[in-house]
């Protein structure tokens, strides 16, 4: 079965396995701006489950480990707001993401982008060096990105077979980057990765790297390595940053991406 898919006696079964795991808590489970409920026809948090699924192609076991995982996870690493715990310097990321809603051409549709200018970084050891620290930046980063597909307020369900239409785009734009092999990059990337993939299923639409010098097509392949195959097939390559307009379908992202939007 695709990740694009769920059936409702596997929703029904995942809904049952989870419930026990909600119960032992003594304060609400909150996850992407949902209140997970023990009400089996909630609508919100069948919302929820049905991404677990997909991201594990139906399969009720997988799906329930990886659910358990993400509760055990969020419950350390955030306080009782949703706040990630711990800080980060703030002048250390400024300029190095933010996140928009660009028009979809001839709709009233907007989609979630998620922006990362690694231009916007004078220093990367100081930046990437402190491994949890921009860890923590770049979780909250993801937060807020979820925040914006408003999960806890939507009306239209996940179908059961077709796309999932809340999900967001990452840009991670290398333009003017001079790093080639930063160990300091490398390991940063790698732990949010496996954070991202293991923590946050179907949240991503699709992933573009623009102004990427060939010289840099080694981090292509070495991604390859290390993410699964599932999402692999939502990574793309632009050499040049202009082509993202076309590929986003939009024409409100700033001009140096092909757009008529302003940075």
């Amino acid at each position: 079965m695709s990740n694009e898919s769920t059936t409702p006696a596997a929703l029904a079964e995942l809904y049952t396995r989870i419930v026990p795991v909600l119960e032992e808590s003594a304060t609400p489970t909150k996850m992407w701006g949902v209140t997970l409920s023990t009400d089996r026809e909630d609508f919100h948090t069948k919302l929820i489950l049905q991404k677990f699924l997909r991201g594990n192609k139906n399969d009720v076991a997988a799906a329930e480990k990886q659910f358990v995982e993400t509760i055990k996870w969020r419950r350390g690493y955030f306080d009782a707001d949703g706040k990630v715990i711990g800080t980060w310097d703030q002048k250390k990321f400024a300029g190095l993401g933010w996140i928009t809603k660009e028009k979809v051409r001839s709709s009233d549709q907007e989609v979630v982008v998620t922006w990362n200018i690694y231009g916007a970084v004078k220093n990367f050891n100081e930046t990437f060096g402190d491994v949890d620290e921009f860890i923590r930046w770049r979780v909250t980063l993801m937060e807020r990105t979820i925040d914006l597909l408003e999960l806890g307020s939507v009306k239209t369900p996940i179908p059961e077979n077709g796309p999932d239409p809340y999900k967001a785009f990452q840009i991670h734009d290398y333009l003017q980057v001079s790093f080639l092999r930063s160990p300091a990059i490398k390991a940063a990337s790698r732990k949010a990765i496996d954070l991202f993939q293991n923590y946050y299923p179907e949240c991503l639409d699709k992933k573009f790297f623009v102004n990427v010098p060939l010289i840099m097509g080694w981090m292509y392949t070495a991604m390859k390595m290390i993410i699964n195959k599932d999402t692999f097939k939502k990574l793309y390559m632009l050499s040049y940053g202009a082509s993202l307009a076309n590929e986003l379908n939009s024409e409100t992202v700033p001009e140096e991406y092909g757009g008529k939007g302003v940075k």
